[in-house]
């Protein structure tokens, strides 16, 4: 499954798998498996950076979780072209959105959940 890159100042903000939402999103495309969030994008290059690269608020978390929530408000109207079982991932994933800060102690440890 090809993943692709959310960048913000040269550093990765999010990891996605869904290509069509990542292209609109401006992702690119990661061919290291080992490439994730907090590692860089430089110069065309990843480079893998291990621990983050700053330090992240409770206030860029939700504002960055109310941006994905708002990405995919489309997936919740009764006329949506999506199978109910999409649907029902789509639920669940944005629930995990809502359920982070109660998560995690540390806003430097969220793991953002995968987008369906």
């Amino acid at each position: 499954m090809k993943k692709f890159a959310i960048v913000e100042d040269n550093i990765i903000v999010s990891v996605i798998c869904t290509k069509d939402f990542a292209l609109k999103m401006g992702g690119i495309e990661i061919s290291d498996d080992s490439i994730d969030v907090g590692d860089k994008y430089i110069d065309g290059q990843f480079v893998k950076v291990g621990k983050p690269t700053k330090i992240v608020t409770w206030d860029e978390i939700r504002q960055r979780r109310d941006e994905l929530l708002c990405d995919t408000d489309w997936t919740q109207l009764s006329d949506c072209q999506l199978s109910e079982e999409e649907k029902e991932q789509y639920r669940i994933y944005r629930q995990a959105l809502r359920d982070l800060p109660q998560q995690y102690e540390n806003p430097n440890e969220v793991v953002w959940p995968e987008m369906p």
